[in-house]
């Protein structure tokens, strides 16, 4: 005989003498504990992006609402950090744990050293094994970092959610494949991959038609991938697979290896690849990685990079990267909205994200360096610590000095090497171009004095302004050397302006390119401009073809004929201005692509004549700030 027994879900205990009208209050609370399990709810937070099988959202639904899931998520040691393109991932992982899924983090310490071409243009450089176990020590010590700050400042409501986690998992699939003979390998699992199949991913598809190709090793990268998620489906029974939808084609692989080899049901989902405006990848600053690596990225500048984030990202990013309830986002971007210039939104995302990677103690040093620097505040400087200055200034020159009774600011400018000579120092100094500790000092004699030159801190921080450095510069007019009489005149005559201090230099281009190229080539020149700079498109549509090309040399050329209902993605990929479909899908939706200096974000826009196709028949392509793509439509 069977019975039943029902459980409080708060304290556990079992519950006697339940009435019809608390059993179906107790159903109702267990429904809404497990609905809000289901990991695919993250759309509303743009999360996720799609999943595998697509047809498969209402069975997965049902499985992460029935019960636990084990998740995964793979992350290579290419570097000793992990940076914030990383950190979507990790977002991803960490809210499937707030949903009761148990994550498993798995680091690459086998495949790391083949390389996933996915995403990439040429094949990854060859790791030294002892790099890879270099960087494997910090990945890991950095994920395990984050979930605790996560465990320890997000979960800090009294409810015990935080002790209710389950556990995170961080494993090495090096640990399995060291014991993997080759032979045994290719014979039983090597004989379910199908050529077709992983020729056709998309990954191979752009490297094998790029000019450097692809290698065996890479080509070799989605069967280990597809057998990791295999081993763990066998150890830890993890039916789910998490990754950026760049591993697409990989979670097929893995998809297809374990239908062949293993009868459970497994499911991929994949989250979006955040771009900024110009296509690339997101977490990147003037072109350099923004690590979660406090000695490779300061708290200081991880900070200001999310602080700097434009109006038009930031809902989203708080979506992305905060566990902010969206009612919450919503208020807050109704306040933006009404007082921009708080920025509000921006500051909520910076404390929220620096916290989570770099916990309360490196918020508030980003918060205080940031105060000390943008608020003008010596004291807030002066509380600083050494490792604080250095983190946040990495890269400045270091010096230790010694305090001398009567030094100046002109001998601590030259004993900390800020100028290569003492005339330099002078110059720049009295001319406004120095500071010390956020102060300019415009007197080289002035001797240092505790407080103002000197901080509590010991450290003296010095700047030089390069505006003024810059102005400087351009006080090497030549003629002013005709106060000395040096020069007699000019020719043109006309080309000095009237107070002879500055070449009034657009007459002077003018005159050089007629010389050169007459008449005729000057008013090329200026038409062009006039279609590039002055934003001007009927300029560009009265530009001949010849002219296009001549201006934009080394520009691909294609010839197009133009297909009714032909849309803003094909003539992209027709002129193979992207690798994939993914990557222009991804670009173009991002702003990274413009038709004729317009911005298109939107992939399925039909092209039409005037707009996006000049008079002239040609269409200009540009994808970034500098790559350009000719079309003529014939």
């Amino acid at each position: 005989m069977f019975r039943t027994f029902y459980f409080d879900v708060k304290t556990g205990k079992m519950l006697k003498n339940l009435s019809k009208i608390n059993l179906k209050l107790c159903q109702r609370i267990v429904r809404r504990l497990y609905s809000e399990g289901n990991v695919l709810k993250l759309r509303e937070r743009e999360i996720i992006q799609d999943v595998f099988p697509s047809t498969a959202s209402d069975e997965m639904g049902s499985k992460f609402m029935r019960k636990t899931q084990t998740i995964y998520a793979g992350f290579d040691p290419t570097a000793e950090s992990l940076h914030v393109g990383n950190l979507l991932v990790i977002m991803g992982l960490l809210q499937c744990q707030r949903r009761g899924h148990e994550p498993i983090a798995l680091l690459g310490g086998a495949t790391g050293l083949i390389g996933d071409p996915s995403g990439r243009s040429t094949e990854r450089s060859m790791l030294e094994m002892s790099t890879v176990e270099r960087n494997l020590a910090g990945i890991g010590k950095q994920i395990e970092g984050v979930f605790e700050n996560h465990r320890k400042y997000f979960l800090k409501d009294g409810s015990g959610a935080a002790e209710r986690l389950p556990p995170l998992r961080i494993l090495n699939n090096a640990d399995w494949y060291s014991s993997v003979k080759l032979i045994d390998f290719i014979s039983t699992v090597g004989r379910h991959f199908r050529m077709g199949s992983m020729l056709s991913r998309t990954s191979v598809q752009s490297r094998i038609n790029s000019e450097s190709g692809m290698s065996f090793t890479e080509f070799t990268y989605q069967i280990f991938q597809a057998y990791d998620w295999l081993h763990l489906l066998k150890e830890y029974d993890c039916r789910f697979q998490l990754g950026g939808s760049d591993q697409m084609g990989n979670i097929m692989s893995g998809h297809e290896l374990i239908s062949r080899m293993d009868k459970r049901k497994v499911y991929g989902i994949t989250q979006p690849i955040v771009t900024n405006e110009e296509g690339d990848k997101y977490g990147k600053s003037a072109g350099q990685a923004i690590w979660l690596n406090p000695q490779m990225t300061s708290p200081f500048s991880f900070y200001q990079f999310f602080l700097r984030s434009r109006d038009a990202d930031v809902e989203r990013l708080l979506k992305l990267f905060t566990f902010l309830p969206l009612r919450q986002i919503k208020e807050i971007m109704d306040r933006h909205r009404n007082t921009p210039e708080i920025r509000e939104a921006q500051k909520k995302l910076a404390q929220q994200v620096t916290i989570l990677i770099h916990g309360q103690e490196g918020l508030e040093t980003a918060e205080r360096v940031s105060e000390a620097l943008y608020g003008g505040n010596i004291t807030a400087l002066g509380e600083l610590s050494y490792a604080d200055v250095k983190t946040t200034f990495q890269g400045a020159p270091l010096a230790e000095l010694i305090m001398e009774p009567g030094m100046t600011v002109l001998d601590v400018a030259m004993r900390a090497k800020c100028f290569p000579t003492t005339d330099d120092a002078i110059r720049i100094i009295t001319a406004g171009g120095f500071r010390i500790n956020l102060q300019r000092t415009t007197n080289i004699s002035e001797v240092l004095s505790p407080g103002i030159h000197i901080l509590k801190n010991g450290i003296s921080l010095l700047r030089l302004c390069q505006r003024i450095v810059r102005r400087l510069h351009s006080e090497g007019n030549v003629l002013k050397l005709r106060e000395r009489e040096i020069i007699q005149d000019v020719f043109p005559s006309t080309a000095s302006a009237s107070n002879g201090e500055v070449p009034e230099i657009e007459l002077i281009i003018k005159q050089v390119t007629i010389l050169i190229h007459g008449q005729e080539g000057l008013e090329t020149a200026e038409r062009v401009s006039e279609a590039l700079y002055g934003g001007n498109i009927t300029a560009l549509g009265e530009l001949s073809y010849a002219d296009v090309k001549t201006t934009f040399q080394g520009a691909p050329l294609a010839e197009l004929i133009m297909e009714p209902g032909m849309s803003v993605l094909d003539v992209a990929m027709r002129a193979k201005c992207f690798p994939t479909t993914d990557d222009a899908i991804r670009i173009i939706t991002a702003g990274g692509f413009r038709i004729n200096l317009q911005r298109t974000t939107n992939i399925s826009e039909v092209l039409s004549p005037g707009i996006h196709i000049l008079k002239n028949g040609i269409s200009l392509l540009r994808v970034g700030k500098r790559n350009y793509y000719i079309v003529k439509w014939v």
